[in-house]
C-alpha cells in the first residue's frame, strides 16, 4: 500500500516522539495522493485530505502541502490513569468512528460525514471532564 512522508517539528519537551510520521495513502494522481488512515500526530489533515507530494531521490515520497482537504476530521485521545484504551476504541466504534490503537498508546478516531459530530464531541468532552482521557482535535469538525 502506498505511503507518504510528513515532516513534523517537535516542542521543547520533544513532543512529538517522532520526527516524521509514514501516512498511508492512495495515488491519485501525478504528485497528489488521498489520505487513508488516521495521521497519530501529524495535525491539520485527516482521512480524505489530498496530499501534494514530492519524490525523493531515495525514491521516498514526502507532503509539501495539503491540495484538497477532504471531508473527514480526525482526534488523537490518550487514556489517563490507566484507563482501558480498548474501552475507548468501544465506546468511538459504536458511535461510528474508525478507531485505531497505535503502539504509542493513542487511540485516533477518524470521523466520517453522517457521524453525529456533536455527540462524538461530546463523548470526548465527557471523557476529558470524568479524567478518563485527554484528546487533541488535529481536524476540527464543521458543526453546520
Amino acid at each position: 500500500m502506498p505511503h507518504v512522508w510528513i515532516a513534523l517539528e517537535q516542542d521543547a519537551e520533544g513532543w512529538p516522539p517522532v520526527t516524521e510520521e509514514e501516512v498511508r495513502t492512495e495515488e491519485i494522481g501525478e504528485n497528489l495522493h488521498r489520505i487513508t488512515s488516521t495521521p497519530v500526530f501529524v495535525p491539520g489533515v485527516a482521512v480524505g485530505d489530498v496530499l501534494a507530494t514530492e519524490t525523493q531521490p531515495d525514491a521516498s515520497v514526502w507532503a509539501v502541502a495539503v491540495a484538497e482537504q477532504g471531508n473527514h476530521w480526525c482526534s488523537r485521545v490518550v487514556p489517563l490513569g490507566g484507563f482501558d484504551p480498548e474501552r475507548i476504541v468501544e465506546v468511538f466504534d459504536s458511535m461510528g468512528a474508525r478507531t485505531k490503537l497505535t503502539r504509542y498508546g493513542i487511540v485516533t478516531l477518524d470521523v466520517g460525514p453522517g457521524i453525529d459530530a456533536r455527540h462524538v464531541l461530546d463523548e470526548l468532552e465527557a471523557g476529558r471532564a470524568e479524567g478518563d482521557w485527554d484528546f487533541d482535535l488535529g481536524v476540527t469538525p464543521e458543526l453546520g
